[in-house]
């Protein structure tokens, strides 16, 4: 996994197969059946977490690579679970976590961690107590960081090189065509560091799929059930932004979905992109919308010019 986490240079992105919903509102069978498909489409890599599905997505990635051995596998730990409160990142903490994560998988290494959210409880030294006893027994190969400000990452990284200890190689961010904080300064900053980036919610949890009414989320769906994506993505003003960007994506001849995927093709700084499809349908689209390739100049400029309108102004903290 270590080996193929790096800037992309001048090469797509990397297409990494997100499981959050496996195990939960993706059924076992269907979970398979959507693994499966990808590998036969050539997805090398998978993500998951134990707070996903409450461990369940990491027992099946697990039962996966039984079939699929040489299919590379990252986790998360410090969420714990999507119900309650995070179980953070102290040093006891992970030292009970990642053997846990291990056990799931069926692995005695996991070639990559993330440490899924901050945790502002811990002291930094604690934190790499932590990330240095699991590296020295080798539980696993790499570190990386998600959801981290670019200040933070900084500073775990400038602490680890003073205690001699590998530098975390990722970060998985939130981007899409909606919600563009990175550029302001994150992306400069991966780019400057040689932090490889990850971006998730490609389709803004189902919002750019076009599908949901102006009025209510359709039912069964993360915006319909899920409060977190109902905060992230639930308002009336996000919403007149999707239906600007459903114009240009018709113009374009293209749907809203695929504008969304070809979008982040295009985005310089994206190394990697992670896509989370419900069911083996949703991937092939997923898919087929990344193999066509980044969008045309003409279309990216209509993409910014609507996303810059809704926004109002120009102005960030720092030039």
């Amino acid at each position: 996994m270590t080996a193929a986490m790096h800037p992309r240079g001048d090469s797509a992105p990397l297409v990494i197969l997100g499981t959050m919903n496996f195990g939960a509102r993706t059924p076992d069978a269907e979970a398979r059946r959507v693994i499966q498909r990808a590998v036969e489409r050539g997805v090398t890599h998978l993500d998951t977490a134990n707070a996903y599905a409450e461990g369940a997505s990491e027992r099946l990635v697990g039962e996966a690579l039984r079939s699929y051995p040489n299919l590379h596998v990252a986790t998360k730990v410090g969420m714990g679970s999507m119900r309650g409160p995070p179980e953070g990142l102290s040093r006891a903490r992970l030292a009970v976590a990642i053997p846990q994560s291990l056990t799931r998988l069926g692995l005695g290494s996991v070639p990559l961690l993330y440490l899924h959210q901050p945790d502002p409880k811990v002291s930094q030294d604690e934190l790499l107590d932590g990330v240095e006893d699991a590296l020295s027994r080798g539980w696993i190969g790499a570190w990386a960081l998600s959801n981290h400000s670019a200040w933070s990452s900084l500073a775990l990284i400038t602490a680890a090189d003073a205690r001699g200890l590998p530098r975390p190689v990722a970060g998985q961010m939130l981007y899409n065509t909606i919600i563009r904080d990175l550029e302001h300064e994150y992306l400069s900053f991966a780019r400057a560091t040689g932090l490889t980036t990850v971006v998730f919610n490609p389709l803004a949890g189902g919002l750019l799929t076009g599908l949901h009414p102006r009025e209510a989320a359709l039912p069964g769906t993360r915006l319909a059930k899920n409060p977190t994506y109902q905060r992230r993505y639930g308002s009336a003003r996000l919403r007149d932004l999707v239906d600007e960007l459903r114009i240009v994506a018709q113009a374009a001849e293209m749907t809203l979905t695929a504008l969304a995927y070809r979008w982040l093709v295009s985005q310089p700084g994206v190394d990697g992109v992670l896509i989370g499809p419900g069911t083996v349908r949703h991937l092939d689209e997923a898919l087929d919308a990344l193999g066509a390739g980044p969008l045309s100049d003409e279309v990216r400029r209509e993409v910014d010019k609507a996303w810059r309108a809704w926004r109002g102004t120009d102005a960030v903290y720092a030039r």
